[in-house]
């Protein structure tokens, strides 16, 4: 289960009852296959279907004969799991009447009807179903539609639509160039070298002295090496007084 969901939300799930347990990761559950259903059903296509026959052909099946999304695709694959063949169905016909019979036993448990498009026409209570090749020229015409209207509006707004695409390539070419310097200085110097010259000031560690004893160190000090140098060669009143 850990495999499947992830963490569970609770300690010791192995001493919870599964309603419960169920009930609790329900919340938090994405909806999709986990790692450990995924792999049972991957294995049980590639052992007992027709080589060449995959989990996405599959799905496509399900979803183009009876108009199943992912979700209801989840469900009869996983029924399918417990009622596997016991030999590698032999042909690709095979295969897919294997998938009809565990749709109709899915349906069957979940109270919903199928209706494939070779019989849509009747009006079952599942309802008509599209092909989805129909679908998607369908929406794709739709989609081109609506461009040339948004290409129509945006001339008469004086608007340009590409506006954002143009100064994203001009963005690139900049990058680009800089990158390619950066490249070249990298290639001069090592990649050391930037590294080594870093400035390492910080606000943090600065110092400031603001005390009259460092004040009068220092004047002391530069007293001092002032004899030493011979810099300082008249003691006068104000040399004795500091």
């Amino acid at each position: 289960m850990q495999k499947e969901f992830g963490s569970l939300p609770v300690d010791s799930p192995e001493n919870v009852p599964i309603d419960e347990l169920s009930g609790t990761i329900q919340p938090s559950f994405s909806g999709n296959l986990g790692k450990f259903s995924s792999s049972l059903i991957t294995r049980l296509i590639s052992s007992k279907f027709p080589g060449g026959f995959n989990v996405t052909q599959a799905r496509n099946y399900l979803s183009t004969r009876w108009g199943l999304g992912q979700g209801r695709q989840d469900s009869v694959l996983l029924l399918a799991l417990t009622n596997e063949p016991s030999s590698r169905l032999g042909a690709e016909g095979d295969a897919k009447a294997f998938l009809d019979s565990i749709a109709q036993k899915y349906a069957a448990k979940a109270g919903v009807t199928l209706v494939s498009p070779a019989a849509g026409g009747g009006g079952g209570g599942g309802g008509a179903v599209i092909d989805s090749a129909a679908m998607e020229a369908l929406t794709k015409s739709q989609k081109a539609l609506v461009g040339q209207q948004m290409e129509l509006f945006a001339r008469y707004l004086n608007k340009d639509l590409r506006s954002g695409d143009k100064l994203a390539v001009a963005e690139k070419e900049i990058s680009d160039k800089l990158r390619a310097q950066l490249d070249l200085w990298t290639t001069e110097h090592g990649e050391f070298y930037a590294s080594g010259i870093e400035p390492v000031f910080s606000r943090l560690k600065a110092r400031v002295y603001d005390s009259s004893w460092n004040w009068v160190r220092q004047d002391a000090m530069s007293m001092f090496y002032d004899i030493i140098f011979g810099r300082l060669s008249v003691v006068s009143r104000d040399i004795v007084a500091r």
